[in-house]
């Protein structure tokens, strides 16, 4: 299993790890990378899930990703887009998805809460923040 990217506390503040993904409420997300764009973070983008006790229920067509870093645009430019396009992808997902339906369809999401729990108990935004030398790593990892 690959390691989470440890992100500075002010950037993880409110969010859930499980396994090697930060997850944040629809409340939190918005804050975390607020903060992550003025510590000089870039969001690779990121999706919904409901984390329930015993499950994890991955929505990868709920995602909220910016357009690729350009071959010409500079780390700077690309920071600051990529946590812009994150932002409004994110609320327009938020807004055109009834994730109360997206939770009952998920049967089994009902079956591991408790009888009294709504599917947006567990609705988390899992989100991908790299600083300017993780980006580079990983980027140049990938090329060579």
């Amino acid at each position: 299993m690959k390691r989470a990217f440890m992100l500075p506390a002010e950037i993880a503040e409110g969010a859930n790890l499980s396994g090697n993904e930060y997850g944040w409420s629809p409340a939190a997300f918005p804050h975390a990378l607020k903060k992550a764009c003025t510590l000089g973070y870039a969001c690779l983008g990121g999706q919904f899930q409901f984390r329930a006790p015993k499950a994890t229920y991955e929505m990868y067509w709920l995602n909220a990703d910016p357009d690729e870093r350009g071959a010409e645009e500079s780390w700077e430019e690309f920071q600051l887009r990529s946590c812009v396009q994150t932002l409004e992808r994110y609320e327009r997902r938020l807004a055109e998805t009834d994730f109360v339906a997206e939770g009952h369809r998920l049967r089994t999401l009902l079956e591991l809460s408790a009888p009294e729990d709504e599917p947006l108990d567990y609705l988390c935004f899992v989100a991908y923040f790299r600083s300017r030398q993780q980006y580079e790593m990983r980027h140049n990892r990938k090329m060579g």
